[in-house]
């Protein structure tokens, strides 16, 4: 199992897939080490994404919502400048405010036809989050990221479900249905009614 900051060696194959260049058929794979400082995001300008140089590396760059949804969970930025960055999914939802400011971290990937940022997670855009309407405590639960976190991070949501126990003076939990995803816990110091 890799973690981000882990330092590997390895033998692959280089092919080209999608006009993207990639590595396969991985072979006498080993972790160096672990807990290694990740390299620093280079700065890119929108009109530079887009560069083949870029591809595969974890870069910056910085503009204005011109467009909080281009589809299939993308959206973009722009430096006031016609090319437009998009930001993409693959490893990250979410949902912009348009018209915004925004300083976006992540790989440079390239599919579809175009080159995008893809944000690994919340940490990755820095700027205004939209406050999200009634959300399900599955929805704010599930994740596939590897850290653990919340899709949610960071955001205000509306929800509700059952409680099940209550810390005294602290919190409680609260369940929405039964199975896996659907209890969370709730910090709430400022409610007096929780003995």
């Amino acid at each position: 199992t890799i973690a981000r900051g882990d330092s590997v060696t390895f033998k692959a194959k280089v092919s080209e897939y999608n006009n993207l260049t990639e590595l396969s058929s991985i072979s006498d794979f080993v972790i160096v080490s672990s807990g290694n400082t990740l390299p620093t995001a280079v700065s890119v300008a929108s009109a530079n994404v887009s560069e083949e140089q870029y591809e595969s590396v974890l870069i910056k760059s910085t503009g204005t919502c011109v467009s909080d949804d281009l589809g299939y969970g993308e959206w973009g930025i722009s430096d006031n400048t016609t090319d437009t960055v998009h930001i993409d999914d693959l490893f990250y939802a979410f949902t912009p405010i348009q018209d915004s400011s925004y300083t976006v971290t992540g790989i440079d990937y390239y599919s579809y036809g175009s080159f995008k940022i893809e944000p690994r997670d919340s940490n990755d855009i820095i700027g205004p989050r939209v406050t999200v309407s009634f959300v399900s405590i599955y929805d704010i639960q599930y994740t596939t990221d590897a850290s653990g976190d919340s899709p949610y991070k960071d955001s205000t949501v509306s929800t509700g479900g059952i409680v099940t126990a209550i810390v005294p003076n602290k919190g409680y939990y609260v369940q929405s249905g039964s199975g896996a995803w659907n209890g969370i816990y709730v910090y709430d110091t400022g409610n007096d009614t929780i003995a």
